[in-house]
């Protein structure tokens, strides 16, 4: 039985095209502006084994000699220290898919894991506006079913202790993601809605929580139940124009 995992984790999933170097270079200006702790030192295409001595020497990495033609994908691993890593990833496919922006901390019992999330908080709410998020979220990773895949193409996943909703979602949900049973609801200066489910990150979410905002925004929108496959759902309109090969 694989053990389960033991850290806090974002996705940010968006459809910019992060290979283009405008696009990717203020993502990892922001992840270079993170406080000591939080900000990657290390960068690697596979593995983050390269010190960082400035935000172009990444952006090189990941886009320098890489095909930009055809079906491709791609990307570049950060990582500051053992208990913290980010990925980017790209991809250039017939059936496009998002670019993805995600983040790890691993839980430290040497230090104060609260502390270290309000900073992850803020870097997460820079990473959002500077990657124009169609969807994000920060999920406990040792919770149950944390590690279930889902496609945003045809529902969100269960709610997760922080929702975040770009602008696709706030035109599905309408005038009701204001009024969504939310621990706390925050609408950020760029428009997307900041969603906490419970008061902390590292608090279980119930059931019946969980059921009352799905109840409220549309129980087609969202898995639950631990079912993995769905052939249908509500989803919104995506738009990939700038992620085809």
């Amino acid at each position: 039985m694989t053990p389960a995992r033991q850290d806090i984790r974002f996705a940010l999933f968006s459809t910019l095209d992060l290979e283009s170097p405008a696009a990717l270079r203020p993502v990892i200006d922001d992840l270079l502006r993170a406080p000591v702790g939080l900000k990657p030192i290390q960068y690697g295409r596979d593995e983050p084994n390269l010190p960082i001595r400035d935000a172009s020497d990444v952006v090189s990495a990941a886009t320098v000699g890489v095909s930009t033609s055809g079906l491709r994908n791609g990307g570049i691993s950060l990582k500051a220290g053992s208990a913290v890593s980010y990925n980017i990833r790209w991809s250039k496919l017939a059936d496009p898919t998002f670019s993805l922006v995600f983040g790890s901390l691993q839980r430290d019992p040497a230090e104060s894991l609260q502390a270290r999330l309000a900073a992850w908080c803020d870097l997460v709410r820079e990473l959002v506006r500077t990657c124009d998020a169609v969807y994000g979220e920060i999920r406990d990773m040792s919770a149950p079913f944390a590690n279930m895949p889902f496609d945003l193409k045809t529902r969100l996943p269960d709610i997760q202790p922080v929702s975040i909703y770009g602008a696709p979602y706030v035109r599905l949900f309408g005038e009701k993601l204001a009024t969504a049973p939310f621990h706390r609801i925050e609408r950020l200066p760029t428009g997307h809605y900041w969603l906490e489910a419970g008061d902390s990150i590292l608090t279980p979410i119930s059931e019946d929580a969980k059921s009352d905002i799905r109840r409220h925004l549309g129980e087609d929108a969202f898995m639950s139940g631990g079912k993995r496959l769905y052939r249908t759902g509500l989803a919104p309109e995506f738009d990939f124009h700038a992620l085809l090969p």
